[in-house]
């Protein structure tokens, strides 16, 4: 057990300035040259506070005295620690202690240890590089096995998969990666100075500052979108000459680097690639043939993967994923999805290639055995061609000219297929006599031709007749209607419909005329004019508006006078009730209630207050109900007026329409409308008696309606009745009578001359014909024959030079040669077919045999490349998985992260890492996931990967660039973070770039690292430059 004498020797023999704060505790400090960057507080008590209030006051006690003493940063680095025996630190009420403790964040950070921890609180150890001699890099391995034509790129590239696959299957497509070992050696080699000056002369917009004077540890603050992260990447691009974010860009760039060792460094996009393959390897281990991936190295150990590290503290999605970014490289995990996904498709691929350079293989061979069948069948042709030539030979038939046997055969049996055609229509024949022959249809052509020209004559001469005849009698039809027409208009106007419906008309438009002088007049009202009888019209007029005008005007006065009484009224029975409150109020003061306060008269008992209550009301009511009763009285008034003259302008228009004079009276007015009220009545009777007699007639078929259509046929058909007289229509009937008899005669005379005419011709063409049309017809027909059997001789006439026949032989026996000699021709054309089409097979099988080979020596080459592919993948993915060197690299890097972990994680409840990357074992022995872990642990944990990589370089730049990583981190494991930074810069020799757009984070930073005084520098960037 520990006294407080025992602890103040132990740690004076490391820090000369400690001292006794309490009678349990000591106070010491961390300096660096002369200034002080840590204050400690050590206390060895046995009863640790167990509640808040106790832990304040013993912080108020201990700490508070202190707290302000030294720089302001000092605050933000006050430690406190409770040493307690190893047998009391499992105890139950130690733990609550010590949860209670290093929860607070009051005066300084605390923690409870055990007192063998002492020392290496002290002076905490140094954590080493481990000595892993050449350590394998598994992109490096990935690269050395990928050796196959091809293979790299569809690996490597940022493509589809079809182009991924088309990379493998093309020879001579893609870029061969280097062949040699790759390992990644990072062995004591010296690292190249720190960078002093930096000066931007040609990059992006952002930052706006161009030139840094940069410390030992620098501070990059501003909010977002001021270049912070662009510092950090052109500083990566001053390193390796292309950032790892987006590898591919390209743009011009231009740096001039100071270092510290007093050198300049241009750094320009111009820049050999050869360089960053040398940095590679004397940096990292990596060698390098023909590309630049400098950038996956310098992300690994130097340049932190924020988006990997923050993705691990705020979510627990592709874990996996983000851990190989920090274990392995950037680039790692996207590589290894691209051979899992191009391994899944090669294995599609080589089934699907391989089935088809089988189904192509089985195919040559089957085409390969029907040639070899083929050669083996007869030739049956030329006993079929002996054949045929012995028939040509004994009918003295000749072959048509062709070029070849096969054109021969087919010609021959084209041609007798015709010609048997041709003889079997001519002997179809009807109008030849039987047994056709040659010279039956020479015969039938000639005389045709002589009976046909004869016809036409005839015919010509007898449509002309026929057309007269036809004419004549439209003629006689036209003139037999007109005359039946006349009769019933000489019926019609003998009893007298035309005179009637004239009258009747002329009725209909008297009545129309008196209605519209009427039309108005039944409101006209006798008795209300009757004032007015004696004036004229004028006047009448004149006094009526004179009337209307005055009782307009009264009753607008009494209107107004109404409403002058209503506003009055308003106003003094306001004033009224105003005076009957001030008098009431003075009753309510005065002595006697029933004597006036100011006439003092006395009163009985409430009648002083009925009087003042009463008499102004009823004697307002009352005027205003005269008033309103003036009102009534002109409005009335007014109304009698307007009718009045409503009235005069009735009669007036009536006056107007009838035509009357314009100085009439109301009386002589009246009497004219007596008169045309009774000429109504009148034409009334007239009309309805004329109109009887009309409908009498109609009833029977004598209307007027009849009438008018007659007359309009009649003018239709060319005779028209001008005037509707019974003498006009007995002249209209004679003439139409003679006239029809003329016509009828003229007609018969016709008819004979038209039957002279059939006769004859029936007499040339051996047919009877009735009318014109009928021997157009028969002309036609006879012309269609002749037409035919010219034709057929014609045609019959074209194959008489190879198939000769007798003039008077019948043609039905040269129909029976022509198909016999066909038949042959026809079989031999197709034999000769057959055996052609049979060498067209097998010239196609031939052709079809060598496509296949062809598509086979192509399809093989194919077939191997994707083979081996697929089989270098499968074998990637069985002994170099990504999985596999993410566990070796953590089991390599195992002591640095936890050492680390256990010094930046807060609360430290985790004493090492669990047995799979995505665990951790707490220190009761429990093993957690990652994802069951708060987000600080885990950005902690992640934190400590990069750590503990940066660590491992030993010979690349000292340098660590972070960018924000902690923006989103708790403060106990921001601090702790922090921490350890100040550690690295202390002890480990680093020059730190760390950016952030959290202001509570930058003064935090800035408070634990400005004890370094020039080595420290703050740069604030903006939008504009500085």
């Amino acid at each position: 057990m520990l006294t407080i004498s025992e602890l103040h020797d132990r740690i004076g023999g490391e820090f000369p300035d400690v001292e006794r704060v309490s009678d349990t505790a000591v106070r010491f400090s961390r300096v660096l040259g002369k200034r002080a960057y840590a204050v400690c507080y050590v206390d060895v008590m046995r009863e640790l506070p167990s509640t808040v209030e106790a832990l304040t006051e013993y912080q108020d006690r201990v700490i508070g005295r202190y707290y302000f003493e030294g720089h302001r940063s000092l605050q933000w680095s006050n430690y406190l620690y409770f040493l307690q025996p190893e047998e009391l630190l499992d105890s139950p009420v130690t733990l609550n202690a010590k949860q209670l403790i290093e929860a607070d964040r009051t005066y300084a950070r605390k923690f409870v240890l055990g007192e063998d921890e002492l020392e290496e609180l002290l002076k905490p150890p140094l954590i080493e590089a481990p000595q892993t001699g050449g350590q394998t890099n598994v992109m490096a391995t990935w690269t050395r096995r990928l050796t196959q034509p091809g293979l790299y790129d569809a690996v490597f590239k940022d493509i589809d998969m079809p182009k991924r696959l088309a990379l493998i299957e093309r020879p001579g497509v893609g870029q061969s990666p280097p062949t040699g070992e790759g390992p990644l050696l990072i062995g004591p080699s010296k690292p190249p100075p720190f960078i002093k000056g930096f000066k931007i002369r040609k990059y992006r917009n952002y930052p706006a500052r161009k030139e840094y004077d940069f410390g030992k540890v620098n501070l990059i603050f501003g909010p977002n979108a001021v270049g912070k992260t662009s510092l950090l990447e052109a500083l990566e691009l001053y390193y390796c000459g292309r950032n790892n974010r987006n590898p591919g860009a390209g743009g011009d760039y231009s740096f001039r680097a100071e270092l510290a060792d007093g050198s300049l460094d241009l750094a320009t996009h111009a820049r050999r690639q050869q360089i960053f393959r040398d940095r590679n390897l004397a940096w990292y281990g990596q060698p390098e043939l023909k590309k630049n991936t400098l950038y996956r190295s310098f992300s690994l150990f130097n340049f932190l993967d924020t988006d990997a590290a923050v993705s691990i503290a705020e979510s627990t999605v592709d874990l996996e994923d983000n851990l190989s970014r920090l274990l392995v490289g950037p680039d790692a995990a996207k590589i290894w999805r691209n051979i899992e996904r191009l391994s899944e498709a090669l294995a599609a691929r080589v089934r699907e290639v391989t089935t088809r350079y089988n189904e192509n293989r089985v195919q040559r061979d089957r085409i390969a055995a029907q040639l070899e069948a083929e050669q083996k069948l007869p030739k049956d042709s030329d006993a079929i061609n002996t054949r045929l030539d012995t028939m040509m030979r004994k009918l003295k038939w000749h072959y048509p000219a062709t070029p070849d046997t096969e054109d021969q055969a087919a010609t021959l049996a084209s041609a007798l297929l015709e010609y048997a055609s041709l003889l079997e229509q001519a002997g179809s024949l009807t109008w030849i006599p039987s047994p056709t022959t040659l010279n039956g249809l020479n015969a039938y052509c000639t005389n045709t031709q002589s009976a046909l020209e004869s016809a036409e004559t005839l015919t010509k001469q007898w449509a002309t007749l026929d057309a007269e005849r036809t004419n004549r009698e439209d003629e006689l039809n036209t003139l037999t209607k007109a005359l039946e027409q006349a009769r019933d208009a000489h019926l019609l106007i003998e009893a007298n419909v035309p005179r009637r419906h004239i009258e009747a008309r002329r009725l209909h438009e008297y009545d129309a005329r008196i209605a519209t002088q009427l039309a108005g007049t039944e409101a006209i009202q006798r008795e209300t004019l009757q004032e007015y009888f004696d004036l004229t019209l004028k006047a009448a007029r004149r006094n009526a508006a004179a009337a209307h005008d005055a009782g307009r005007q009264m009753l607008e006065q009494n209107r107004k006078r109404l409403k002058d009484f209503t506003t009055l009224r308003a106003k003094s029975i306001n004033l009224a009730q105003q005076l009957r409150a001030i008098a009431d109020e003075m009753l309510q003061h005065a002595g006697d209630p029933n004597e006036c306060p100011l006439c003092h008269a006395t009163y009985p008992a409430g009648e002083l207050a009925n009087h003042i209550h009463a008499g102004l009301d009823d004697n307002l009511e009352s005027t205003a109900h005269a008033l309103h009763q003036q009102v009534r009285i002109a409005e009335e008034a007014l109304e009698r007026a307007s009718l009045l003259m409503d009235q005069v302008e009735l009669i007036s228009t009536f006056v107007a329409r009838a035509g009357g004079p314009h100085d009439i009276t109301i009386n002589e007015a009246f009497k004219l409308l007596d008169e045309r009220r009774s000429g109504q009545k009148r034409i009334a009777s007239a009309l309805a008696n004329v109109e009887a007699e009309l409908r009498e007639l109609a009833g029977r078929n004598l209307s007027y309606r009849r009438f008018d259509t007659i007359i309009a046929q009649l003018e239709r058909l060319g005779h028209p009745l001008n005037e509707h007289t019974l003498q006009s229509a007995s002249a209209l009937v004679e003439k139409l009578t003679t006239t029809v008899h003329s016509c009828q005669d003229y007609l018969q005379a016709l008819d004979k001359e038209i039957q002279t005419f059939q006769s004859q011709f029936a007499l040339h063409l051996r047919a009877t014909a009735v009318i014109v049309q009928d021997a157009y017809t028969l002309i036609g027909r006879e012309k269609e024959r002749l037409t035919t059997t010219q034709t057929l001789l014609s045609k019959l006439a074209v194959f008489a030079a190879n198939f000769p026949w007798p003039q008077r032989s019948p043609l039905a026996n040269l129909v029976i040669s022509a198909r016999s000699v066909r038949s042959v021709a026809a079989e031999l054309q197709t034999v000769l077919e057959r055996e052609r089409q049979r060498q067209v097979s097998v010239s196609e099988a031939v052709e079809h045999k060598e496509q296949l080979d062809k598509r086979l020596a192509q399809l093989e080459p194919v077939k191997d490349r994707l083979i081996a592919a697929r089989d270098t993948l499968a074998d990637l993915k069985e002994n170099n998985s990504l999985t596999d060197a993410m566990a070796v690299a953590l089991s390599d890097n195992r002591a640095a992260i936890e050492a680390i972990f256990a010094r930046i994680h807060a609360p430290p409840e985790f004493d090492r890492l669990g047995s799979r990357m995505d665990t951790l074992i707490r220190k009761n022995g429990q093993e957690a996931q990652l994802k069951e872990i708060s987000t600080g642990q885990r950005a902690a944990y992640a934190l400590s990967i990069f750590l503990a990589r940066n660590n491992q370089a030993q010979s690349a730049p000292p340098v660590i660039l972070i960018d924000d990583p902690i923006a989103h981190v708790d403060d106990f494991n921001a601090l702790s973070f922090l921490d350890y930074l100040r550690t690295l810069a202390i002890e480990r020799d680093r020059q730190i770039f760390f950016a952030t757009a959290n202001d509570k984070i930058a003064a935090l930073f800035e408070r634990k690292f400005d004890f370094l005084e020039d080595d420290f520098r703050r740069f604030n960037l903006s939008r504009e430059a500085a």
